[in-house]
């Protein structure tokens, strides 16, 4: 009995779906302190599972960055990938992926969508997605178009 409780957890450890592959790498030929700071990141970063995040990775998203709670002043967790998608479309799928009682905003460019307390969701302290443009990463991955943030329990 004791062997078949183990098999089970051991299958239901293992049988969870990764959210996103992290991104790669970029090269650094000229050691520009960006692109350190961001391969640091990827380094450091952790993939969480697809159900404890609680929603689908966009299609071609790529993780570059995970925190714990309390590492950004946010009492969630947190991971940020990038997508090559426009930023429309990934607010579009995003709006489709919460549920009906989610709220949407723009927030001066960050597209954000949460549950309950509006000044709670621009402060991460609730579970929110954040959705921006990807302009201050085309030094790093020169295709990437949008970036997004999911903060969850």
């Amino acid at each position: 009995m004791k062997f078949l409780t183990f098999f089970s957890l051991l299958i239901w450890l293992t049988s969870t779906d990764p959210f996103a592959p992290k991104a790669t790498v970029p090269d650094n030929p000229n050691n520009d302190p960006d692109i350190t700071f961001m391969i640091q990141f990827i380094n450091n970063a952790v993939i969480p599972d697809v159900e404890s995040v609680g929603f689908p990775a966009y299609v071609d998203a790529k993780i570059f960055q995970t925190a714990k709670p309390g590492e950004l002043g946010s009492p969630l967790f947190m991971v940020r990938t990038f997508s090559e998608a426009p930023m429309q479309e990934v607010i579009e799928f995003y709006k489709q992926a919460v549920p009906s009682d989610w709220s949407y905003r723009d927030f001066y460019g960050v597209h954000t969508l949460w549950k309950g307390d509006e000044t709670e969701a621009m402060m991460a302290q609730i579970p929110i997605i954040s959705i921006t443009d990807a302009n201050d990463f085309n030094n790093i991955w020169p295709n990437a178009k949008t970036i997004i943030a999911i903060y969850y329990n």
